[in-house]
């Protein structure tokens, strides 16, 4: 069962996409194979952590994609994404977060 999409979603796809179209629509794929029943957290606090991270990619800060592959494995560590599904959004996270995505913030 993937997260809900309820009004409170709706409107954050709606800032992330005015922000970053392509960030959005990684958005959308994450939350659409996440298996919320898995985790011990509500929907709304694994909702929270979706955009904020995506967020972050959208805003292409140092190290986003590192920060969300961290929490992406996480979840498929415990049943919520498939590690293959994992590894690629971490992917395109990395291709749309830009140069500095995977460079430790103390790096950048």
């Amino acid at each position: 069962m993937p997260l809900p999409v309820t009004p409170y979603v709706e409107q954050r796809l709606q800032d992330l996409r005015a922000l970053a179209p392509d960030v959005a629509a990684l958005a959308e794929d994450i939350a659409a194979v996440q298996k919320p029943e898995c985790l011990k957290e509500s929907s709304q606090s694994q909702t929270e952590k979706l955009f904020n991270r995506l967020d972050e990619v959208a805003r292409q800060e140092p190290s986003c994609a590192l920060r969300l592959a961290a929490w992406l494995f996480s979840l498929s560590h415990l049943g919520a994404l498939t590690k293959a599904q994992a590894e690629t959004f971490v992917d395109q996270a990395t291709a749309l977060g830009g140069p500095e995505s995977v460079v430790p913030a103390e790096l950048a």
